[in-house]
């Protein structure tokens, strides 16, 4: 059983450790290597679960001696109950739960074609940009009076970089791999703050003005509340964000991003392990 579980262990285990180099890669590069991390994570884990719950579905008085008699008959055996046996109906369970719930949420927030700006009349200082195609940026009146033109010029910058590269898709993919194994949780939250960096990346471009863009983005996230749904300039990494702006050696080795691709590459590698380690399994004599 060990044997099953070792992919999956050092798969997470290189997810963690790349999560230490993201900020000294280029936005991109970190959103790319995060998402990948988080999809080999994702199909790293379910052959797993779904050899335990077979197991458990084994072992069920009425149906296991059916299902146990369908893959004798194909020669096909699952490996002896252990504790994990038991526990994978209940991951399972709460990873169903935790994708629906993600996919609910953005479903909710979803907005059409459109790109239109909205104002709410609150004087709490916020701004983000609603996910779906073309989707609408929604600012506080707060926001408004708390920022100069120049400012709120970087606010809508960002906003509208996170709407026309589809960070929302990038955010919910991410979501639904974390739901399906929390030890990956990490490496979502590389992918979000690396989806903000590209953003504010995006806002220098459009202001020109580095200084500019990390003054606005300490300015609205002194006075916001986290938005956990939403893609918007101060709701994840602030203070590194706001030190890469101003640091503009930002220490980028080539040997940072030659890591990075070692590890994806790894774990891509582990994971087709695992797929065979799992296939394997499943058709070895249970003894019984």
């Amino acid at each position: 059983m060990s044997g099953i579980l070792f992919p999956l262990v050092a798969v997470a285990g290189i997810a963690l450790l790349l999560t230490f180099v993201g900020q000294r890669l280029s936005p991109v590069v970190a959103a790319t290597t995060a998402m990948l991390t988080l999809i080999t994570g994702a199909t790293t884990t379910i052959p797993v679960i779904f050899h335990l719950s077979m197991s458990w579905l084994v072992s069920m008085p009425d149906v296991g001696p059916l299902v146990h008699n369908a893959l004798h008959r194909s020669g096909v055996h699952l490996l002896p109950q252990t504790w994990l046996v038991v526990v994978a109906p209940m991951f399972v369970a709460v990873a169903v739960v935790r994708t629906t719930y993600v996919v609910a949420c953005h479903r909710r927030l979803r907005r059409g074609c459109g790109g239109e700006v909205h104002t709410i009349p609150d004087t709490e200082i916020f701004a983000y940009a609603l996910p779906g195609p073309g989707g609408d940026i929604v600012l506080s009146q707060g926001l408004k009076n708390a920022l100069t033109r120049n400012e709120l010029d970087v606010v809508l910058a960002h906003e509208r970089s996170h709407v026309v590269n589809r960070h929302d898709l990038w955010l919910l993919a991410g979501r639904i791999c974390a739901a399906i194994n929390p030890l990956f949780v990490r490496s979502f939250s590389m992918l979000r703050c690396a989806l903000e960096r590209a953003a504010d990346a995006d806002a220098v471009r459009v202001c020109g003005d580095r200084r500019l863009v990390a003054q606005t983005i300490a300015k609205v996230a002194l006075g916001s509340s986290r938005r956990h749904h939403v893609l918007g300039a101060a709701t994840f990494g602030v203070s590194a964000r706001v030190r890469e702006l101003i640091d503009v050696d930002s220490g980028r080795d080539r040997w940072i991003t030659l890591l990075s691709v070692t590890g994806v590459i790894s774990g891509a590698a582990l994971c087709i392990f695992q797929w065979k380690r799992v296939i394997d399994a499943v058709a070895t004599m249970c003894g019984v």
